[in-house]
């Protein structure tokens, strides 16, 4: 399924702010701490309205980076009610990738603990262009 996705960041190489639109709108944070090394923060507004209050995810990770190789493991936290679905958690995420001259490439998986073995992790390959 092709995903449209735009994003801007600014920073001046050691902290990076940046805003993204692709199934929600993400404001993040990147923080280098030592080179090869870096946290991620982000807060996204999914693209619809529960009826019991403002959907909301957060994420927190590691950026490793070794030239243009990254390895990020991530955990999202959800909480969002939608109709009669309520969904409050944590879920993880680990993403292996690389970052070349205008494109980047990356594989990665969802997991949730609590899936009961049940459709509990969703794998992803994903490519982009930078135009």
């Amino acid at each position: 399924m092709l995903v449209p996705y735009a994003a801007y960041a600014q920073g001046d190489g050691s902290t990076e702010y940046s805003f993204s639109v692709q199934l929600g709108l993400r404001a993040g944070l990147k923080q280098a701490l030592f080179p090869g090394v870096s946290l991620d923060l982000g807060l996204t507004l999914p693209p619809f309205v529960g009826q019991e209050g403002l959907p909301l995810a957060a994420d927190a990770g590691l950026l490793l980076g070794l030239g243009g190789f990254y390895f990020s493991p991530r955990v999202h936290w959800l909480g969002f009610a939608y109709q009669e679905l309520n969904i409050s958690g944590f879920i993880y995420q680990a993403t292996l990738g690389y970052a070349g001259e205008g494109f980047l490439g990356e594989v990665g998986v969802l997991f949730n603990p609590r899936g009961g073995g049940q459709g509990a992790a969703l794998f992803s390959l994903s490519a982009a262009v930078r135009l």
